[in-house]
């Protein structure tokens, strides 16, 4: 259910729904380990302000908070060249953290990094 509501609120946000008073709630109830919001602000920076750090840190702070698709979208960034270099080693930490906090999605990142390093 998290991951739907995830995927809605980045579909929101691609639409510009969202208000500044609504990103200033996300931002206290992140604050206050929502880990929904602090996922929310982290779509918000990465696909709309397009600051990557910003994201990543609400990425890391949600999943700190044990969300496994926060854990996954903080390792892609770290697998990606959004942050400049690709740092595999982290994406590969956290797409296994995700993987053990139950997303399947981190478990086939772990094993194709892990295949790719060989």
């Amino acid at each position: 259910m998290k991951t739907l509501r995830v995927m809605a609120a980045a579909m929101c946000f691609t639409l510009g729904l969202y208000s500044s008073e609504y990103i200033s709630s996300l931002k206290q109830d992140c604050y206050f380990n929502d880990d929904i919001s602090c996922v929310k602000l982290g779509a918000i920076y990465e696909f709309e302000k397009k600051d990557f750090k910003k994201a990543l840190a609400y990425f890391q702070k949600a999943c700190e908070l044990k969300n496994p698709i926060a854990c996954f979208t903080a390792a892609n960034l770290y697998n990606s060249e959004k942050l400049g270099k690709k740092d595999t080693k982290k994406a590969l930490k956290l797409y296994e953290e995700s993987c053990f906090l139950g997303f399947d999605g981190g478990c086939n990142m772990a094993q194709k990094l892990k295949k790719e390093s060989l």
